[in-house]
């Protein structure tokens, strides 16, 4: 799920946690209860957090529903770029077509399906 060093040393998944939830660095660190520095010198690379605490975090947020169990590393990157590009073009979608943009990517509905919601959900908005 992270990204490693040659070294096969855990880099930067910290930060990779933060991004798929959209915290800040200070949001972070205080929804865990851990010190921002702590935070800012694992996104940096500057020191690398133990597996352990990674683990940790990722079973906390778990638990708590921040993160979603059915997508990959990759599908998190395709939705997220998804995402940006709508934001680019001043698009912005509701959290019900995020929902069905979510499942689309993991392959759990098809691009027929999906079009057919959001024309759905368009028409449904025109009335």
């Amino acid at each position: 799920m992270f990204t490693y060093d040659k070294k096969g040393s855990l880099m930067y998944a910290i930060k990779e946690l933060r991004e798929i939830v959209g915290m800040s660095q200070r949001a972070f660190s205080d929804y865990l209860s851990i010190p921002v520095t702590n935070i800012q010198q694992w996104e940096q690379g500057v020191v690398t957090p133990p597996d352990y605490v990674v683990s940790l975090i990722t079973r906390v947020m778990k638990s708590d529903g921040l993160l979603d169990n059915t997508l990959n590393p990759h599908q998190v990157n395709l939705l997220r770029q998804t995402e940006k590009t709508l934001e680019l073009e001043n698009l912005h979608i509701s959290p019900e077509y995020r929902n069905d943009l979510k499942h689309l990517v993991a392959g759990s509905l098809s691009l027929d399906d999906y079009m057919a919601h959001v024309k759905k959900r368009y028409i449904n908005r025109k009335n």
